[in-house]
C-alpha cells in the first residue's frame, strides 16, 4: 500500500507540473483602445474581478481590474467580457432569502459582463455564487437593460406562496419582435442561459441579421461541442495477487507478477462550467486474468510436498469516476481522475488448489465481488487518450471465512479512442 501511494504522489506530481496555466491569444481594451495579448484563459464560471494578462510569452504577467481596462476577450472569440455600469437586485431566489416585496430592489453596480450573444440585440450575464443576471443590449447604445425575475412570497405559507415576477418574459416580446417568434415562445421561456441564448439566436436568424454566439465549448466551425464523450478503451494490466487461507495452513504466498488484457467503454458527462476542465465518468471493462503458484505444503494436510494454486478470474471492472483535465492547447491536455471501482464475476471465476504431483483437485473457491479505489493520470491528444491507473487491493475472497483472502492490486496502462 505504500508503494502505492508514493506511485501515485509521483504520478500527480508529473501531471501538475506539465500542467501549467494556458495563456491564449487575445486582447485587453484599456483608454477605448483594443491592445492584443495574451490572457490567462481561466474559464470562468463567475463573473471574474481580475484576470491576467502579458504582452509576450516570456512577459511579466499584469493583473488587470475594474480600474484598469474596460473589457477583455480572446481572438477565438470564445469569450469576451466587458466593463458595465448596471443595475441589479443582489437579492438571491433561494427559498430561505425570499422577502414579500414583488418589484426588484435595484442598485447600481460595475461588473464585468459576460457576452453571450453579440448582434443587432445583444444578450449578456454576470453571475457570482448567489445568483445569475441577464441584460440586454439594442444597437451597441451605452443602457444595459435587467431582465427582471425574482422570486417573492405572497402569504406567510413559505409551502406554496412563493410567486415570480417574470417580468423578462414581457421584455423581451416587446424587444425581439418578428414574425417567426410566437407569444407562446415567451411564455415558456425559462430565466437560464440556455433558454435566453436560443431565443435571441431565434431572433437574428428570423430578422437575418449577423451575430456572434461566445461559448466557451465550440469547435472550430463555431458549433457548439456535445458534453458527452463515448470513448472506446483497451489496455494492458500488471496484476499483484497475495493469497492466504489459515483455514487450510497456507501462510501468505505472493503469485508471480501476470498480465492481462482488457477492452471497454467510458460514457463521459462534461460539466458545461469552467471550460469543461471538470466531468464525471462511468466504465467499464471487461478483465481476464489466469495465474498459478506452487506452495510447498509443510504442514502435510494433503499427499503430496506441494500444491498448485491457479487464479482463473473473468470479470467487468465498473467504475465511477472523476476527472480535472489542465489544458495545454485546444489539441492537447493532461487529466488526473479519482474512481470507485466494483468488480462483478462473470461465470465460473475461481481459485483451485491442486496436488502437483498427480494433478489432483483438492479444493476450490468461488471468487466473490469487491470494490476498489483508484487514481489516474494522463494525456489527451484530439480523440486519442493514454492513463496510466493504480488500483487499490481488492479480496476475492472476503466473503469466505475469516483468515482467508485472495488480494489483487492492479497498475494499468489504458488507450483510448473517442468515437464522439
Amino acid at each position: 500500500m505504500k508503494k502505492l501511494f508514493s506511485t501515485s504522489l509521483l504520478l500527480l506530481s508529473f501531471i501538475t507540473t506539465i500542467a501549467q496555466i494556458k495563456f491564449e491569444p487575445g486582447y485587453v481594451i484599456i483608454n477605448n483602445k483594443k491592445i492584443s495579448c495574451l490572457i490567462e484563459n481561466k474559464n470562468w464560471q463567475y463573473s471574474p474581478e481580475t484576470i491576467k494578462y502579458k504582452f509576450s510569452e516570456n512577459g511579466n504577467v499584469i493583473t488587470g481590474n475594474l480600474n484598469t481596462i474596460q473589457g477583455f476577450g480572446d481572438n477565438e472569440k470564445t469569450f469576451k467580457y466587458i466593463k458595465a455600469s448596471v443595475d441589479i437586485d443582489l437579492n438571491s431566489n433561494e427559498i430561505n432569502n425570499l422577502s414579500v416585496e414583488r418589484r426588484a430592489i435595484l442598485q447600481n453596480k460595475v461588473l464585468f459582463l459576460n457576452t453571450l450573444i453579440e448582434g443587432q440585440i445583444s444578450l449578456y450575464q454576470y453571475q457570482n455564487d448567489n445568483l445569475v443576471y441577464f441584460y440586454y443590449q439594442e444597437n451597441k447604445s451605452s443602457n444595459f437593460i435587467p431582465l427582471i425575475y425574482k422570486k417573492f412570497i405572497s402569504s406567510a405559507s413559505q409551502s406554496n406562496g412563493v410567486k415570480e415576477n417574470n417580468r423578462y418574459k414581457n421584455d423581451l416580446a416587446n424587444v425581439l419582435k418578428c414574425d417567426g417568434l410566437s407569444e407562446s415562445d415567451f411564455t415558456k421561456l425559462d430565466y437560464n442561459k440556455e433558454d435566453l441564448i436560443t431565443i435571441f439566436e431565434d431572433y437574428h436568424e428570423c430578422k437575418y441579421e449577423n451575430y456572434n454566439t461566445y461559448e466557451t465549448n465550440k469547435d472550430e466551425e463555431g458549433n457548439l461541442k456535445n458534453v458527452f464523450n463515448f470513448t472506446f478503451k483497451v489496455g494492458a494490466s500488471s496484476h499483484n495477487i497475495d493469497h492466504q487461507d489459515v483455514y487450510r495452513a497456507v501462510e501468505t504466498i505472493s503469485f508471480n507478477s501476470t498480465n492481462s488484457y482488457s477492452f471497454g467503454l467510458e460514457f463521459e458527462i462534461i460539466f458545461p462550467y469552467n471550460g469543461g476542465k471538470w466531468s464525471v465518468f462511468v466504465e467499464s471493462l471487461y478483465q481476464n486474468l489466469d495465474n498459478e503458484t506452487l506452495y510447498e505444503d509443510f504442514s502435510h494436510e494433503y499427499s503430496g510436498d506441494y500444491r498448485r494454486f491457479e487464479v482463473n478470474n473473468k470479470y467487468l471492472q465498473n467504475s465511477l469516476g472523476v476527472r480535472r483535465r489542465f489544458f495545454i492547447s485546444n489539441d492537447f491536455s493532461v487529466f488526473v481522475n479519482g474512481l470507485f471501482s466494483f468488480n462483478a464475476n462473470l461465470g465460473n471465476s475461481l481459485l483451485t488448489a491442486y496436488n502437483d504431483d498427480n494433478n489432483e483437485e483438492l479444493y476450490r473457491y468461488n471468487l466473490s465481488n469487491d470494490s476498489s479505489f483508484g487514481i489516474g493520470g494522463g494525456v489527451n491528444y484530439k480523440n486519442f487518450r493514454a492513463e496510466v491507473r493504480l488500483n487499490s487491493k481488492i479480496d476475492f475472497l472476503n466473503n469466505e471465512i475469516s483468515g482467508t483472502s485472495l488480494k489483487q492490486a492492479t497498475t494499468s496502462f489504458i488507450l483510448g479512442y473517442t468515437l464522439f
